[in-house]
């Protein structure tokens, strides 16, 4: 079953189906969720608004952002 289906009719998948069809981005175990999740918000608070701004605007016009013109904090 693809994952749109098993999303649509509710079936349940695992993380080891899940990471191949790109439903999630990565996998991770329980002791390694906290410090993946410090280190992604202190990232974020470097990138600041203009940044974040170009990463949504790249996602969703289906590009790759340039951070050329971007500063770091």
């Amino acid at each position: 079953m693809r994952a749109a289906e098993k999303l649509l009719v509710g079936e349940p998948f695992d993380a080891n189906e899940a990471r191949p069809t790109e439903l999630v981005n990565e996998v991770l175990l329980a002791n390694q969720v906290a410090v993946c999740a410090r280190a992604r918000a202190h990232f974020r608070q470097m990138l600041g608004e203009a940044a974040a701004k170009e990463a949504f605007s790249a996602f969703l016009e289906k590009r790759k952002a340039d951070f050329s013109k971007v500063s770091v904090r």
